[in-house]
């Protein structure tokens, strides 16, 4: 017997499909897929269903080898993302693959795109990267591919916030800069959180 929708089902269906019919909601995962390889124990005869979200956790569980990976997300345009990182990873050189996904940017994307990646992709893929290709070549070094999509917002929205709180900030960009575990927990311990986990 099928359940009547509730005025908030309807209303939550409709903020799905506002979120999910237009963005790239995850542009980077935040997970550590390391540890869940770990648990699993992934074998050479496994396989897997995995949400596709960035594609960044299916190419790490790729690692361990298994069969069959089942990259599945209820939004398409991930799937893109994933498929433009395939692509990125059978037909770029190493600096060019790094430009676009660690540092977010790379001043001849389009034409990367263009003559080496768009064939590989399927056809929702290449449709949707040539729409935003523009993403991975701003002018502006700091309008990076990160800062695009709904998770390109919070990214933007942490960005104002630090500038807000200066003390903040710099106590996260000192713990970019730790060369261990315990030197980091020092620093979130006593730069970060105390300006973090306020009253």
């Amino acid at each position: 017997m099928k359940r009547t929708q509730t005025l908030a089902d309807k209303l939550d269906q409709k903020l799905f499909d506002t979120i999910y019919s237009r963005s790239l909601v995850y542009n980077t995962c935040w997970e550590d897929p390391a540890v869940d390889r770990q648990a699993l124990d992934l074998r050479s005869d496994d396989r897997m269903l995995v949400i596709t979200s960035a594609g960044c956790n299916v190419l790490d569980y790729a690692l361990a080898a298994p069969r069959r990976i089942f990259a599945v997300d209820a939004n398409p345009r991930q799937t893109a993302l994933l498929e433009l990182k395939l692509a990125a990873i059978r037909r770029l050189e190493f600096a060019d693959f790094f430009a676009l996904f660690g540092a977010g940017r790379h001043p001849a994307f389009r034409e990367l795109y263009h003559d080496l990646l768009a064939a590989e992709l399927s056809p929702f893929a290449r449709v949707w990267w040539n729409n935003h290709a523009h993403w991975f070549c701003r002018p502006d070094p700091r309008d990076t591919f990160y800062f695009h999509g709904l998770s390109g917002f919070v990214a933007r929205a942490f960005r104002a916030y630090f500038r807000l709180r200066p003390q903040l900030k710099s106590g996260v960009d000192a713990l970019f800069e730790t060369r261990d575990l315990d030197e980091q927990r020092a620093i979130y311990d006593v730069r970060v959180a105390p300006a973090l986990w306020t009253g």
